[in-house]
This record gives C-alpha cells, structure tokens and sequence, in this order.
C-alpha cells in the first residue's frame, strides 16, 4: 500500500520544531480547519452572497465531523483547506480573469490535494471536466489549462514512483 506522502513529510519536519505532545500533533489540524472556515466564507461570499458564505461557514463549523477531524492528527482538515484553496484558485482563473498567481497558486493546491488523498483528484478531476464543458472564452480555457498541466507536472514525478511500485 502506497499512502500520499504529504501530511507525513509534514510532520517528520513538525515534529522536531513543535515535539510530540497531543496538542502539538494535534495543532495543524486546527489552525488548518479554522483557515477552511475563513477561506469558506470568502469563496462563499464571492460566489453567492455574503449571507450565503456566513450560512455556509456557520454549518461548516457546526458540522460534528469537521469538529472531530480539526481535534484528529491526520491530513482531513488539510485535504479540506487545499480543496477550497484549488477552488478559490480555479474561479479566479476561470472567472475573474487571473494571471500567473492564480494559475501558480492553483498549481500548488491541485498537486498539494493529490500529495494530501489519493481522492483529491477528483477536485482536479472535476475542474477540468468543467473546463471541458463551460462555454468559457479562449483566453479562460488557455489559462485554466496552464494550471492544470502545472498539477500534472508537480504530481507527474510522485505517480511515476507509484507506477513503478505497482508494476513490481
């Protein structure tokens, strides 16, 4: 079984600075579920409505699974928090007309969410489906899909090793 190596590179590095105290262990999660609550209610502010992204932050942080995985030393808060970073990051592009910041910016959370769960492909997934199908002007379609070869070429290297494990 080959697990992402992200969130455990995270803490060989973490550890040494913060030690192994269960608050210590326990601490990225946090500090990335209240980040996810504050980037939640931006994205949901700027997509919706400011009531709609209060609403959505408000259910998020009543939400007892969020509740337990921001107390949980595992990589869930995270792969949250990237996945909301990969969609802020994507409107941007798509819809606000970003440049090279989006696009690196989207790059680095779409890989990131791969490296966090073999499931957070399926953001990247969804995003370019969406890319696919939106009638979206060339100049969207041609910067959406920068960033989306940027996450193939930062998870290209990690899938090759697993490729390589697998076929042994």
């Amino acid at each position: 079984r080959v697990d992402p190596p992200l969130y455990y590179a995270f803490l060989w590095a973490w550890i040494p600075l913060a030690g192994t105290s269960e608050f210590a262990l326990r601490l990225p999660s946090l500090v990335c579920g209240v980040a996810a609550l504050w980037l939640l209610w931006r994205c949901g502010r700027a997509w919706f409505s400011p009531a709609a992204g209060a609403a959505a932050t408000w259910l998020l942080a009543a939400n007892p699974l969020a509740i337990l995985y921001s107390q949980e030393a595992r990589f869930y808060e995270a792969l949250l928090l990237c996945g909301l970073l990969a969609c802020q990051s994507f409107d941007r592009l798509v819809i606000e007309g970003g440049a090279r910041r989006a696009q690196l910016a989207y790059a680095v959370a779409g890989a990131a969410l791969f490296y966090l769960h073999f499931m957070g492909v399926l953001v990247v997934a969804a995003h370019a489906l969406f890319l696919a199908r939106a009638p979206l002007g060339r100049e969207a379609k041609r910067r959406a899909l920068g960033a989306l070869l940027g996450v193939g070429v930062l998870v290209g290297p990690y899938l090759l090793g697993v490729l390589y494990l697998y076929l042994l």
